[in-house]
């Protein structure tokens, strides 16, 4: 999570969280708070809810602040999230799995950090919006075009000199790799079922975009 005097960014997993934190830190504000890097900060910390944020660092975000996150196209962020997970936690899934928006993470008490290895915990992609708010944000700032949005949404509040928006047009975190190419991962009628199958997802995405992947 990153906050400043007029805003509060939520970081959701696997929407180009790490590249907002460094395009954040080519900026060099000093009234910006930024979470530290590595630890538990890296493993969980950082994906905190406002309200989690608020009761852990006893300060508060909401009064006044614009509430800000990443948003992703839903088939791209379904299989960048599989594939960390298969990567990191090796957790495994089935193209059904992932059509159906069925997701599985690392079962962990966010409030407290505790975390239960051989218990896993089961969403479906639907809940990560509702369980951060992202339809009541303000302001979401698409992972695709990401230093485009980034900049156009802090400077409402800040001035960015050219230089510094070279730089953060420069940006790319992302260590995973895999096949990206949805082509080859998915059928066009799997998509449509992956849409079909996370309606409050599809919803938004048509908003925030104009438009699907693929013609429901």
């Amino acid at each position: 999570m990153i906050w400043g005097k007029n805003f509060v960014w939520i970081h959701i997993g696997r929407m180009g969280g790490y590249s907002v934190d460094q395009m954040f830190r080519l900026l060099q504000l000093s009234d910006v708070h930024l979470d530290p890097l590595g630890g538990d900060w890296s493993r969980w910390k950082r994906h905190q809810t406002v309200e989690q944020r608020e009761a852990e660092a006893r300060v508060g975000l909401q009064n006044g602040r614009a509430r800000i996150s990443n948003f992703r196209r839903l088939p791209t962020w379904i299989l960048s999230f599989a594939e960390y997970k298969k990567k990191n936690e090796g957790l495994d899934f089935t193209t059904e799995d992932l059509t159906q928006g069925l997701l599985k993470a690392e079962y962990r008490e966010l409030e407290t950090g505790n975390l239960e290895e051989t218990r896993k915990r089961n969403f479906h992609a639907d809940s990560i919006l509702e369980y951060y708010g992202v339809r009541e944000m303000d302001y979401l700032m698409r992972t695709e075009y990401l230093p485009t949005d980034f900049i156009d949404v802090m400077s409402r509040w800040y001035s960015i000199p050219n230089e510094t928006r070279e730089q953060i047009h420069a940006v790319h975190e992302n260590g995973n790799v895999y096949q990206r190419n949805l082509g080859l991962r998915f059928s066009a009628d799997q998509i449509r079922t992956m849409y079909a199958s996370c309606p409050v997802w599809t919803a938004l995405e048509k908003k925030v975009y104009g438009d699907l992947l693929v013609a429901l």
